[in-house]
């Protein structure tokens, strides 16, 4: 970071990717299935290796017991996002047209507490930062560096604990960095100008899940939060698969917007996700 050589989303995605590999060959998700290092040449890999057993239904012998009850969880999540309207605040005053539908590879991460069968603790962070290259009035070429951390503590209540249906309502807390920057060529050293805020928003949040099947479930989630100023809105789709209650994963769809005219970095802010996600119950 220190260098310029790399985003706070490749740390964290350097840093979870390393935490779960770790993890995996401590409690392996099946005996039947194993990942390794593959190296052919220039090309570089991982291997996926799944037994005879893993068609038949799996060993299972390195499956949690039945009563083994997480009470901690961490999930990672990695895709491809893309950049759907960016308003800079104060910066646009400068006529700048920028490129839209930028899409780069974000990541990010959540830490559960359940604290019992009703409640629920979380929190979240995503670092979303990226470069454009843009047009001023005059036609000259300019550089924009922009980030938006959020940064998010949530509380849950379960209302439904069905067999097939759940659901949870609850509240939370959105902190944001937002910086925003221009630049004169593409080496990002000298800024013409900067902006950078913090900005907090009461959230409400929602989901509902169904269960397909044991092992696979569909869910969709939701948080709104107002301050008065501006409000941000966002929305998540997934599906899941648990392997067993220690190990899952998951695919899903997430889109984000942000609204608030008196800011001073991005007065609007639209961005939509798909994603991978590995979680891990602890």
């Amino acid at each position: 970071m220190h260098g310029d050589k790399h985003y706070w989303d490749d740390v964290l995605a350097g840093a979870s990717i390393a935490t779960l590999s770790n993890l995996f060959f401590v409690n392996p998700i099946t005996e039947d299935i194993s990942l390794s290092p593959l190296v052919d040449g220039d090309a570089k890999g991982i291997q996926l290796s799944l037994s005879n057993s893993f068609f038949e239904g799996g060993s299972r012998s390195k499956r949690p017991a039945d009563h083994f009850k997480p009470k901690f969880k961490f999930d990672f999540m990695l895709g491809p996002t893309r950049l759907k309207s960016n308003d800079i605040g104060n910066l646009a005053q400068q006529s700048i047209l920028f490129e839209q539908d930028d899409t780069l590879t974000t990541a990010a991460a959540r830490w559960s507490w359940q604290a019992n069968d009703k409640h629920r603790f979380s929190y979240y962070t995503q670092p979303y930062e990226a470069r454009a290259q843009g047009l001023a009035v005059d036609n000259s070429d300019i550089y924009a560096q922009y980030q938006v951390w959020d940064n998010k503590l949530n509380w849950q209540y379960k209302l439904l604990a069905g067999e097939r249906w759940s659901s949870e309502l609850g509240l939370g807390l959105l902190i944001q960095y937002a910086q925003a920057a221009l630049y004169a060529d593409a080496s990002f050293e000298h800024d013409l100008a900067k902006e950078e805020e913090w900005l907090v928003y009461p959230l409400a949040n929602a989901n509902i899940a169904f269960q397909v099947s044991p092992p696979l479930k569909l869910e969709l989630a939701g948080e709104y939060g107002n301050n008065s100023e501006g409000e941000v809105a966002m929305a998540d789709l997934s599906l899941n698969y648990a392997f067993n209650r220690r190990w899952d994963i998951a695919v899903g769809y997430n889109y984000y917007q942000r609204d608030q005219d008196n800011a001073k970095t991005f007065r609007k802010i639209e961005f939509d996700s798909l994603y991978l996600r590995f979680g891990y119950a602890f």
